[in-house]
Order: C-alpha cells, then structure tokens, then sequence
C-alpha cells in the first residue's frame, strides 16, 4: 500500500512541477520572431511534412566543410505544417502517463537494493536527476547549440523532479522504528 501511494503522490508532484516550471515559470518561454506571419508563410512554403528540421542541412554543412553554419543563421526545430490533431487532454493524459511510467521505473530501481533510510531514496532521486539531466540537456546544448538558459531550465526540472521523487517515496516507504512509549 505505502507503494501505490508513494508513486501516486510522486507522480502528482512530478506532473505539477512539470505545469509549474513550463506554464508559471519564464524559463521555458521561447523567443518570438521579429515577423510571426511572414515566418509561417515561410515555413509552410519551404517544410510540407511533419518533421525535424535543420537549415542550413547537415548534408549542406558537412559538404562545404561547416562553412553555412557557422556563418549562420542555425535553425534546428520541428514543424508541423497545417493543423494540430492534438488536444491539451490528450497530451495532458499522456505527460501524466509518462510521470507515472517513469517513477514506476524509479520503484523498480529500489528493488536492486536495500532501501530502508530516507537519505538513500533521496540520494537515488538525486541521483537520478543528475543523469537525466546531464544526458539530455548536455547534448542538447553541445551538439544543437541549444542556448544555456533553456539547458539549465531543462537540467534544473530533471533535477528538481526527480530529487522529489526521492523525498516522497523516502517519506512513504523507508522502515520507521518502533517506538515504545512507557505509560505511567
């Protein structure tokens, strides 16, 4: 039972942080373009398929020794000509379905070992945090050129998630000690 309701209350907490720092917090708020219409218009003219995109393209690039992108303009980003099929509850339900999934998979990491404190869920969540975040928003930011600020946000939600995660199931399930109380 503390199972289920550690990985109910984490995965709540999961998917709210995830409103919090996407919805609430500025980290995430891209940049808008000087011109919206005429950058549509531009893109509906030159990307016909749902796709990730790359201007200048890799071929291009590779071909002319890096030359087109270092002298830039970069663009690396997905495009989705004509109308969204999508719905705000459906990918609701499905980022909450992926909250669950992974703190599932987080419960399955506790099975390797012995976890009775609350230091060693926490140090697992933290644990976890820092590797999610290295390895995702590293190369990002590396290979991509993804700017630092959006990299720091994306490292600092993988961090604070997961750390919580730590602390919810080491305040659920670690072992608590009997405590005898003498009765006068």
């Amino acid at each position: 039972m503390k199972i289920v309701l550690a990985v109910t209350l984490a995965s709540v907490f999961a998917f709210m942080w995830g409103f919090l720092s996407w919805e609430v917090l500025p980290w995430h708020q891209p940049q808008a373009v000087q011109s919206p219409e005429s950058f549509q218009k531009v893109l509906s003219e030159q990307a016909n398929t749902h796709a990730v995109y790359a201007v200048p393209s890799w071929e291009a690039s590779k071909k002319d020794g890096m030359k087109s992108f270092r002298a830039g303009p970069y663009f690396y980003g997905v495009i989705r000509p004509g109308i969204s099929e999508g719905s705000m509850g459906k990918s609701m339900l499905i980022g909450f379905g992926t909250q669950v999934l992974s703190v599932c998979l987080f419960y399955g990491i506790t099975l390797l070992g012995t976890f009775k404190k609350f230091s060693k869920y926490l140090l697992l969540g933290l644990l976890v945090g820092l590797i999610t975040g290295v390895s995702a928003s590293i190369p990002a930011w590396n290979w991509l050129e993804y700017p630092a600020r959006d990299s720091i946000a994306h490292f600092s939600d993988s961090l604070i998630i997961w750390t919580g995660v730590g602390i919810i199931f080491g305040t659920v399930c670690r072992k608590r000690k009997k405590r005898y109380f003498a009765v006068n």
